[in-house]
């Protein structure tokens, strides 16, 4: 039984590693701007105009198999920057300055890099093999990140410096994506394999990881959910009901360790898997071989479609940094 649960960890963890290989289909080669060609091999980079707008943030592969983090305009869609020398860039999070956190899993570190910088301004070590999401409390400023070691672990880092505190739920499952509510509250989803979704909360204060209940409504056809606090509940979903649906993001009140559907957001033309992000009225996903913005929770049509700044596939992370002086 240990085997075998410890068997499946690491396939899951090493089939969303390899996710760059996939067989997905591309954007033409006219969209693909000649900065990504020239920069993935060499220095980060970034247009002086980056720094006073908001900022999309894609971890992906190149072609080539090349982890790297694009930056796009929010507003245009246009290439504005690219942070390379990851080992393999993951989940993405931004801290209430406007910092983007990067899950590198290929070198089991987190980094932190200024709004429209292309240094890194931190780097923290995680405790484990295998990290790939992230989540930043404005709170406490608190950084959590998930990570495997034969569990679903996750690693706090008070004020996002020094030395985690580390917890475990002990019973086998892959942490991927965290958030924290507006009362510190931290919730984390996990890879359910051919088995019902479940979600974990570390509740503010407390030592130890607690299941949250959901209900026989939420459903999907996928293996890893993205949760992320809305400013209001618990955005949680972006995979398809169906093989021909579009993904869902259901929205969760959750109390006493039990979540209640509080609304539901339809994609139309999204296509996971990915990482998603709430901004706002608006949420930013994957859409085939574009980046998707649509109105949230209305859903439906997206109301903008930006080309993918790579040819290849993306991989966890997709964040947006607004620009600190428009705080």
């Amino acid at each position: 039984m240990e085997f075998a649960r410890m068997r499946r960890v690491l396939m899951t963890t090493l089939s969303f590693v390899l996710a760059g290989c996939a067989g997905l289909r591309v954007a033409p080669t006219g969209v693909v701007p000649q900065a990504v060609t020239t920069a993935v091999h060499g220095k980060s980079w970034m247009l002086p105009e980056a720094s006073g707008e908001a900022l999309i943030y894609l971890s992906a592969r190149n072609g080539s198999g090349i982890s790297n983090v694009y930056v796009l305009s929010y507003t245009t869609g246009k290439l504005v920057g690219d942070l390379t020398g990851f080992g393999g860039s993951g989940g993405l999070c931004v801290d209430k300055s406007g910092d983007v956190w990067v899950v590198d899993f290929g070198r089991s570190e987190v980094d932190e890099y200024a709004h429209g910088g292309t240094s890194r301004i931190a780097s923290l070590s995680v405790p484990g093999p295998a990290p790939y999401g992230c989540a930043v409390d404005p709170a406490t400023g608190n950084l959590a990140v998930t990570y495997s070691d034969f569990d679903g672990n996750i690693a706090v880092y008070p004020n996002a410096e020094g030395t985690p505190v580390t917890y475990s739920d002990g019973l086998g499952p892959t942490f991927f994506y965290c958030t924290y509510d507006n009362a510190s509250n931290l919730l984390i989803s996990d890879d359910w394999g051919l088995q019902k979704p479940h979600l974990y909360e570390l509740p503010h204060g407390s030592s130890a990881l607690t299941e949250v209940s959901l209900g026989k409504n939420v459903r999907f056809r996928g293996q890893i959910q993205i949760i992320q606090w809305d400013g209001q509940a618990f955005a949680y979903g972006g995979s398809r009901v169906s093989r021909k649906g579009s993904p869902i993001i259901y929205q969760l009140a959750i109390s006493r360790s039990e979540a209640k559907i509080s609304g539901t957001t339809h994609l139309l033309r999204g296509r996971g898997p990915g990482q998603f992000w709430v901004q706002g009225n608006s949420v930013v996903q994957r859409a085939g071989v574009h980046i998707g913005v649509w109105d949230y929770p209305g859903g439906g049509k997206p109301t903008k479609l930006f080309a993918m700044p790579v040819r290849g596939t993306p991989s966890a992370g997709i964040a947006i940094s607004e620009a600190p002086s428009s705080k």
